[in-house]
């Protein structure tokens, strides 16, 4: 049911020779029926515009109760880490056995933990129940589509681009790739904006995207974007860029924390986007150009864009750069923008 491929290519079969040797993958990026059922009944259980399929209308009911028992829609995020940490040969309704351990501020009023968990399991078992039928039915075409956006991806990013990305990585953005790669779950639907990184039960950074219905620059964008997020939530004494910006917004008090972590993400678009354009495509056009998500931003991106173009020509340092963002943005918090 699960298949993992390392998009940087492997080496020979027959073992590693000066010529086979391959450099290791900053990331594999897997398929899994499971994983796809799980986040296309979350992105129906979000979305009251249009009625989901009648077989699943049971498991969307009831991962709409998990969504009551939460204080808001983004912390059953919290749950989607456990589904992936749980093991693919038993139910998934036992990763919810486990005494589930959240944040007060994550519990709605009057429920409470041990609630929480109990309609988890109970949206878990209705997964179960489905995927027998979802395997046999939908499942085959979803993992053509998906293995076929997949390739695409790995040509788009091929072994010997691996290190001069990763070199790109680390020089620029301050992020240092370990020899073991992040994961990632390629999907058929999911909820908006198409790509997540999460936390699993055991604390591993793991990333989810949607590979369909994207060009092959666009959806290796989002996986680089997911990617820059993995290697980020995997430091333990971070120095990175992201972190510069954040630190010197909060040393400011500039914004509440959710002003702050909107207008930082502003960065991750224009960092992924550039290591496209920089490594894949010249031509490429960011997706948050693409998808609106710079004019969502408004004077969030509209100040750092020329900053960002200043910084990666080299005419000033990290350093900097993290200043001038800082500086830019001071006037604006509070306002509209990065909302």
């Amino acid at each position: 049911m699960t298949a993992a491929l390392a998009l940087a290519a492997l080496a020979a079969l027959a073992g590693p020779t000066q010529e086979s040797v391959q450099p290791a993958p900053l990331f594999v990026l897997e398929v899994d029926a499971r994983v796809d059922l799980w986040f296309e009944v979350r992105a129906h259980a979000l979305d009251r515009e249009t009625s989901a399929p009648a077989t699943y209308s049971a498991a969307v009911e009831a991962l709409r109760e998990v969504g009551r028992t939460v204080a808001t829609p983004r912390f059953v995020s919290l749950l989607d880490g456990i589904a992936l940490s749980a093991p693919a040969h038993a139910p998934l309704a036992n990763a919810f056995e486990a005494p589930l351990r959240l944040p007060p501020r994550a519990i709605a009023p009057g429920s409470s933990a041990d609630e929480v968990l109990a309609a988890a399991r109970a949206a878990a078992a209705e997964i179960d129940a489905l995927l027998p039928a979802f395997e046999e039915s939908e499942w085959p075409a979803r993992a053509r589509a998906l293995e076929e956006a997949r390739t695409a991806i790995a040509e788009e990013l091929p072994a010997e681009l691996v290190p001069a990305v990763r070199d790109d990585i680390e020089r620029t953005l301050g992020l240092a790739p370990s020899s073991a790669p992040v994961r990632m779950h390629g999907v058929t639907r999911m909820p908006p904006p198409g790509g997540v990184t999460l936390r699993t039960a055991g604390g591993e950074p793991r990333c989810v995207v949607r590979l369909t219905d994207r060009t092959p620059t666009l959806a290796t964008e989002v996986v680089l974007h997911e990617l820059l997020h993995a290697l980020v939530a995997r430091q333990s004494r971070p120095r990175d860029l992201f972190r510069a910006v954040s630190a010197g917004l909060r040393a400011g008090e500039i914004g509440d924390e959710r002003w702050r972590t909107n207008a930082v993400h502003t960065l991750y678009f224009l960092a992924a986007g550039d290591l496209v354009r920089t490594h894949v495509d010249p031509e490429h056009v960011d997706y948050g150009e693409s998808a609106g998500v710079y004019r969502r931003a408004g004077r969030l991106a509209s100040t750092a864009r020329p900053l960002w173009v200043e910084f990666r020509a080299g005419r000033i340092d990290g350093a900097a750069f993290a200043a001038a963002v800082v500086e830019a943005w001071t006037p604006i918090a509070g306002s509209e923008d990065g909302d």
